[in-house]
């Protein structure tokens, strides 16, 4: 390969890389006007009693996941414990399902990672959220302080700061 060839190269490359780290950073903060009440959620699915409006005045988390997504799964039993840890604060976690599979799959998978908050089977956000898992936390009023993987040590960072 020559210089110019060589140069050209690490051009485009450098391109790329600009332009999926401008998205990445984009993708996890959250936009002040985006809200607990603009977020939808379907029948529930592994029969814990919830309404959306349970949500309302408590700390929140929201995951969407799917259960052919191995980082998605690997989640779950965090996600539970981190609920029995902050339930006494008031935390409330949902888990959305995005993927198609059978509710006896899904329910297997939840009993498996001990998962007692309630989990339906879709919902929408109002901001886009292509991959899975993918979490947004809420504080008390209703307003989003964080989005991102639950994977990410920000994440915990997020869920501390609204259950004070």
């Amino acid at each position: 390969m020559n210089h110019k060839t060589c140069g050209l190269a690490v051009l485009a490359m450098a391109v790329f890389l600009g332009g999926t780290a401008g998205a990445k950073d984009k993708e996890t903060k959250a936009p002040e006007e985006a809200t607990l009440d603009q977020f939808t959620m379907g029948d529930v699915l592994n029969g814990v009693p919830f309404k959306a409006e349970d949500l309302k005045g408590s700390p929140a988390v929201i995951e969407f996941w799917g259960v052919h997504c191995p980082p998605c799964v690997a989640s779950l039993p965090e996600l539970a414990k981190l609920q029995k840890k902050y339930d006494s604060k008031g935390l409330k976690i949902v888990g959305v399902h995005r993927q198609q599979a059978p509710d006896e799959e899904i329910l297997k998978v939840l009993k498996t990672a001990k998962v007692s908050y309630p989990v339906v089977r879709t919902g929408t956000a109002p901001l886009k959220n292509d991959g899975i898992p993918h979490a947004f936390v809420f504080g008390r009023d209703g307003k989003m302080v964080w989005r991102g993987s639950p994977h990410d040590e920000e994440f915990m960072k997020a869920v501390r700061s609204v259950v004070k």
